[in-house]
């Protein structure tokens, strides 16, 4: 068995006589709502060449980083899609979400993988789909994939977030795990888009704590052979390209952790290779990164992407919506809720969040749109003139963005990537649930722009 990373969570798992390609973000156009490009660049181009000889490929769940449609339409239709079973929760109309869009876009070999099931993909290989811990609830859609092959267990859990109860199922129904591949280091919108000074942004990153409470119980309750970080690969470039120093953190705080544990792992980049042949391992080398300089690595990347963002610009400046914007504004709102009132996703917690549609240079406010959780109700927006009460954030939004969300371009569950977010009332575990439910749920359950299994209004111009 041959492991190479592709780029992101894209892996590639090459056999004798197939592959199984995982979550293919292969593409080079950027995701949430335009502002996400891949750090480090991919380094193997070709689609064609990615798609070798695919019989399966297994999408751990729907983030765009993860279920990346533009990357879909380029796969070959006979590939056998290997997707979690989500029917357990409850939420009968989202549960099918992925699979609907696969259909859509054409694939008809899907196997959908209840948890802990084990699919036989040749004689001597199985795949094992692993489900989201009970404490991530209101992550509820996520899921790790186990390859045995040859007596080794590799574990690929993507952004599956374990628990300690998660590791003593899968020590008991896997046994040894020779590797775990678990995310490298996470990226968020704090401090970057929050109306911090810059000074207080640097502060708070400059006295950051990295925790590596994760890394410690999988080592404690599952000990495997080899612990790999991947997937980590996130940067911003165009006008954002300060925000990769101000929220998100290099592979090194992790691997030097895991060193000093004593634990065998290794840096794992775009188009290296893992070889594991007669219970012999071997690591070839093909991308070598200087992480400890940061800021040359931006500066390379920024080259590599600068066609990219320029494209992004002039989206942004030819979809800006300027005649009868609140109307259609209006018109949008209320399509959403209509869509999602007939949704069975019901809310157990009360909560309210505010999107603020502005033009910063020009000083200008259109609207508030506030966002409602109510318990045992469906989630609902509502158009303000004025600031709304009690609200836990307000998120400011350019109307050139807005525009685009209008126009069915991007998804209005990607927007917070390109705010300014002002904290109200203390963050806390409402709020945090409230930012997964409009995750999962705002966009009357769609997931990409590209194709939508449930239709809501747009501005056709």
């Amino acid at each position: 068995m041959l492991i190479e990373n592709i780029s992101h969570a894209c892996l590639k798992f090459h056999f004798k006589n197939f592959s199984l390609l995982t979550d293919p973000w292969i593409s080079k156009m950027p995701i949430k709502s335009f502002m996400i490009y891949k750090l480090p660049a991919q380094v193997e181009k070709s689609i064609k060449n990615i798609s070798l000889n695919v019989k399966y490929c297994y999408i751990s769940h729907t983030h765009e980083d993860h279920f990346h449609v533009p990357s879909l339409k380029k796969l070959n239709k006979d590939i056998h899609f290997l997707i979690p079973n989500f029917s357990k929760y409850n939420n009968f109309r989202r549960a099918n979400v992925m699979y609907e869009t696969l259909k859509k876009l054409g694939f008809k070999k899907i196997t959908k993988l209840s948890p802990w099931q084990k699919k036989k993909l040749s004689s001597k290989i199985n795949a094992t789909l692993i489900p989201s811990a009970k404490t991530r609830y209101y992550d509820w859609e996520n899921s790790g994939l186990a390859i045995s092959y040859e007596g080794k267990t590799v574990l690929n859990m993507n952004d599956n977030v374990v628990d300690i109860d998660l590791l003593k199922k899968i020590k008991k129904k896997l046994g040894n795990i020779h590797m775990y591949f678990v995310q490298t280091a996470g990226i968020s919108i704090f401090p970057a888009c929050f109306s911090f000074s810059k000074q207080k942004k640097e502060n708070l990153i400059k006295n950051k704590v990295n925790d590596f409470k994760l890394h410690k119980q999988i080592i404690d309750y599952l000990n495997p052979d080899y612990l790999i970080p991947y997937a980590g690969d996130f940067g911003w470039f165009g006008k954002h390209t300060d925000f990769n120093f101000l929220s998100r953190s290099t592979p090194l705080p992790l691997l030097n952790y895991l060193k000093r544990k004593k634990i065998n792992t290794f840096e794992f980049n775009p188009s290296d290779k893992i070889i594991l042949k007669n219970g012999l391992f071997n690591l070839e080398k093909n991308n070598i990164i200087n992480w400890g300089n940061f800021e040359k690595l931006i500066n390379k990347n920024k080259i590599i992407y600068k066609s990219e963002t320029q494209k992004v610009e002039k989206i942004l400046k030819k979809n800006l919506i300027n005649g009868n914007f609140l109307n259609y504004s209006k018109k949008f709102i209320e399509s959403l809720n209509q869509i999602n009132a007939t949704s069975n996703a019901y809310l157990n917690f009360n909560a309210r969040i505010s999107y603020c549609i502005r033009e910063k240079y020009k000083n200008k406010k259109y609207f508030y749109i506030l966002v409602k959780a109510e318990k045992g109700k469906n989630i609902q927006l509502e158009l303000h003139k004025n600031k709304p009460k009690n609200i836990y954030q307000i998120h400011y939004l350019e109307k050139d963005v807005f525009s685009l969300v209008l126009k069915g371009l991007v998804m209005f569950n990607k927007l917070q990537w390109r705010t300014e977010i002002k904290q109200i009332k203390k963050f806390d575990k409402k709020n945090r649930d409230l930012l997964f439910f409009i995750g999962y749920h705002i966009d009357g359950d769609n997931r990409t722009p590209q194709v939508k299994i449930r239709k809501y209004y747009s501005v056709q111009i």
